[in-house]
């Protein structure tokens, strides 16, 4: 498939390596002149026009911010998405730039200029995107309160159909869904609302020889509140690493704003253990993390 995928963009020469990823399959391609990210996707998760806005949106971004981002390739028709067939299964291919640095093994090996280089990455995401808007189709996500309630049932369908226990699963479902009706009720205005990243950690950032930070994969993008990209981002660190992530975006864009951060907090944590309840393999470190999402929920 790979082989035949590279054909539409003229590379008939070249060698790849898996880079791994669970709702794409995910390759470097090497050539004799460049290296390039090679995603594919099954049209069963994700559609076209989903594709076509992550393109345009991380190309708008190249071409208006100061950020250094992959690039898209356009196939020998001309377009940034390629279709692919095969075994009667539909996919989707994207072709972008590399970018050279390393992905850091923990978010706790990151120093103060790394977390601060990537706290302005991202205030500066969110400054341009203010003044995006696509030029193909509909927003690929939005993450409003019908997301997370779909979320919170898939969650809690997988954990019912695990015989989870039903107390702990009453009680998620309780506290969760009074996170989600507080979240409805938060208005949405051009400073808070906008194009944000949707998958905003520490495996999604490229660290080069100059301590620099650099946000990729842009497949789950989309409009939701600035504060959602926040928190998700400081979810993983540790209170000292939050306070140089939070100075580098502060220099950029003023900080979110929240009454409850929990809020943000437990509806990043539910997305993400709601995602993974699409693959059975993932169930074991779902369960682990359901006390947390409990504690984190109250």
């Amino acid at each position: 498939m790979i082989t035949e995928i590279l054909k539409k963009y003229n590379i008939n020469s070249s060698s790849y390596s898996r880079l791994g990823g669970m709702e794409s399959e995910n390759y470097k391609i090497k050539t004799t002149e460049k290296n390039y990210v090679l995603r594919i996707y099954n049209s069963a998760i994700f559609n076209k026009t989903q594709k076509e806005i992550e393109q345009d949106w991380m190309n708008d971004l190249s071409e208006n911010s100061n950020l250094k981002i992959q690039e898209s390739i356009s196939n020998n028709e001309g377009e940034s998405i390629s279709s692919y067939s095969e075994n009667n299964k539909n996919y989707f291919a994207t072709l972008s730039t590399w970018i050279k640095g390393n992905i850091p093994p923990t978010i706790l090996e990151m120093d103060e200029a790394e977390l601060f280089s990537i706290g302005s990455t991202m205030g500066t995401l969110h400054k341009y995107s203010k003044n995006y808007s696509p030029s193909v189709g509909d927003f690929p996500f939005i993450y409003d309160s019908y997301y997370f309630v779909e979320k919170l049932e898939t969650l809690y369908n997988t954990l019912e159909s695990d015989h989870y226990n039903e107390a702990l699963l009453e009680e998620l479902k309780v506290n969760i869904s009074n996170k989600i009706t507080r979240f409805s009720s938060l208005l949405k205005t051009p400073d808070n609302w906008g194009m944000i990243h949707g998958d905003f950690h520490s495996g999604n950032y490229i660290i080069d020889k100059n301590k620099k930070a650099h946000i990729i994969d842009f497949a789950r993008c989309g409009m939701g509140f600035y504060a959602y990209d926040f928190y998700l981002a400081l979810m993983e660190m540790e209170e000292n690493q939050r306070i140089h992530f939070k100075s580098g975006y502060e220099k950029i864009m003023p900080l979110p704003k929240v009454e409850d951060e929990s809020i943000f907090y437990t509806l990043s944590l539910l997305d993400n253990l709601g995602t993974l309840a699409a693959f059975p393999e993932e169930l074991p470190f779902i369960k682990k993390d359901i006390p947390y999402l409990i504690k984190t929920s109250q």
